[in-house]
């Protein structure tokens, strides 16, 4: 029977099943909140608005979505404010700035202070989408990771495979295990290769800086 979307298999019975994916839209436009909410809720997201910036910080505390969409321009404080603040409480947290068309330059000073990504108003539906599939790639292989990581630290289940959803990274590791070391080394490598060479995009997929990634490919003796 295959694994659902999203899932982690170990040694071929358990699984750990990753949550419906949460998105928090912060933006004071309320029919924009609206369509994003029907959009998402079609692919069955599960979705929570905020008006406000301090509104959608208590929101995010709160719920910890695995992404926010945040427009720059709030009624009662700065959205680069609030992503500021975001990325304090996890500094992980993938955020998409929502930008008024022509605002580049404030949308790329807001990539250098962590966000994801950025997209302009009024939306182009197909960008959006593909935006958010890469988001959630990124979540699900994050959590993956994580999951794989805690349990080869604890010694449970050494043999063990690892599926991950449709698109992700598929490493399998052989009965009688293997050294974490190796676990990384392929993990890395289909990174790499599912970002098609690009480091910065692998990094992202890792959830590691890209100097991070320079690190590990240096000891991991990695060209």
């Amino acid at each position: 029977m295959p694994l659902p979307k999203g899932a982690v298999q170990f040694d071929g019975n358990k699984e750990i099943n990753l949550q419906q994916a949460r998105i928090l839209i912060i933006d004071d436009e309320k029919l924009l909140r609206w369509s994003l909410q029907q959009i998402f809720a079609k692919e069955n997201y599960s979705v929570i608005t905020a008006e406000k910036g301090m509104e959608g910080l208590t929101l995010f505390g709160e719920t910890r979505p695995d992404i926010t969409l945040l427009d720059i321009h709030l009624p009662d404080v700065s959205g680069m404010t609030v992503l500021e603040r975001i990325k304090e409480m996890d500094e992980d947290a993938i955020v998409v700035m929502i930008v008024a068309y022509g605002d580049i330059q404030t949308a790329v000073r807001s990539v250098r202070m962590g966000a994801y990504d950025f997209i302009e108003k009024p939306f182009n539906l197909d960008k959006l989408n593909i935006l958010i599939g890469k988001a959630l790639e990124t979540v699900t292989l994050r959590r993956e990771l994580k999951a794989l990581r805690e349990r080869l630290s604890s010694g449970d289940d050494p043999d063990c495979i690892v599926r991950t959803a449709p698109g992700g990274l598929d490493v399998r590791i052989p009965e009688g295990g293997v050294e974490i070391t190796e676990v990384e080394r392929r993990l890395v490598e289909q990174a790499l290769e599912k970002a098609g060479g690009d480091r910065g995009r692998a990094a992202g997929l890792l959830g590691i800086s890209a100097d991070e990634l320079k690190h590990r490919l240096q000891r991991l003796g990695i060209p």
